[in-house]
């Protein structure tokens, strides 16, 4: 299985039509082996709710890629995904496909949010428009898988075909609205994916002499807090229920957890406390998550790399897979520009939604 025909047309004459005859819309899914690991298996084309095309990929592409090119490399044809940042940054990592048009895109997930979607999974939204779309855990449950590479591939091509011609279905069902509603809004956040997935490819280049540099440092400063709380008789700084039942036995109030099993040492409980034991702790955290979590795990790397994401609720700028919204000032340092310096910008502290 190398190309699949899912219509009731000809095959071989129905992919010459759309060739020749490349339609205004088409909806483009695809399928990898998680949601975290960007390989593409194949992809599928919706050229409505009835009619796609499945383009097995791995391990070998077909050579009739290079034919969609006046499909997908046409400014003029608007490419539906129901989740655009996913699916348009996997598409260009298939064979004969890098350079593909984005300007002229239709997300329906952020469509769906918009337009009042509290819940906007693909396997949800189906039925607004007398379809069914299986997720991709409880399809991967039912073969018993852990990933979509241990499924039939003629199962994972049934199911992206048809996520496919969902998103087209899910098309046909919004756009009106968000025209009548949301155009102005809806076109920004179109022209901002494109470019947040190129922010996500191209990552920040890292300076390794001064990372390590600053991994000694706070390897100092983690032991300095170590020590402290030696002798304190906590063995186990990372340890809540070891450090909770010292700091009462040194007469420190801390109130429970939700769950009442143990004394809390949250952050915002340790904070007012004049224990010095309770500084030492909060202390130790702070550098030792600088370190194992944001230092340490890029020795060696190039760049960093993170996946930006518009929050589907609110539309503010998110970070995930190595947030780098989180990493504290005193570590951006690290960091080089590739042209020689750093623009920023923050236009609003309101959501955009």
């Amino acid at each position: 299985m190398t190309i699949t025909y899912y219509g009731s047309g000809n095959p071989k004459e129905r992919f010459q039509y759309f060739l020749d005859n490349p339609p205004a819309t088409i909806a483009i899914d695809v399928e990898t082996p998680s949601i975290t690991e960007r390989m593409p298996l194949g992809f599928a084309i919706a050229f409505s709710p009835q009619e796609a095309f499945y383009f097995q990929v791995y391990p070998e592409p077909p050579r009739e890629l290079e034919l969609l090119k006046p499909l997908l490399f046409n400014s003029q044809v608007c490419k539906i995904a129901h989740y655009a940042l996913f699916d348009l940054s996997v598409l260009p990592l298939v064979p004969h496909l890098t350079g593909f048009d984005r300007s002229n895109i239709f997300d329906t997930n952020t469509a769906a949010r918009l337009l009042g979607r509290d819940r906007t999974a693909l396997s949800i939204l189906a039925p607004e428009v007398g379809m069914i779309a299986e997720d991709a855990k409880s399809f991967m449950q039912k073969h018993k898988a852990t990933n979509m590479m241990d499924c039939p591939a003629v199962e994972v091509a049934s199911k992206c075909q048809m996520d496919a011609k969902v998103a087209f279905g899910l098309y046909l069902s919004y756009y009106s609205q968000i025209q009548e509603q949301y155009a102005a809004y809806f076109q920004v956040e179109m022209q901002v994916i494109p470019i947040l997935i190129d922010l996500s490819m191209g990552g920040l280049s890292i300076d390794q002499r001064a990372r390590a540099d600053l991994e000694a440092k706070l390897q100092d400063e983690v032991e300095f807090y170590r020590r402290q709380l030696e002798q304190y008789g906590v063995e186990k700084p990372g340890s809540t229920q070891q450090v909770g039942y010292i700091l009462g036995k040194r007469g420190n109030f801390l109130p429970m957890t939700r769950k009442k099993t143990q004394l809390s040492t949250a952050e915002r409980d340790l904070e007012f406390l004049d224990d010095p034991m309770a500084a030492a702790v909060l202390g130790w955290r702070q550098k030792d998550k600088l370190l194992s979590t944001y230092i340490s795990p890029i020795a060696g790397d190039d760049r960093f790399y993170t996946e930006y994401y518009l929050d589907t609720v609110v539309g503010r700028l998110n970070s995930k897979n190595r947030n780098i919204q989180n990493i504290p000032p005193e570590c951006r340092f690290i960091f080089l520009p590739d042209n020689g310096c750093f623009t920023t910008g923050d236009y609003s502290q309101e959501h955009p939604r």
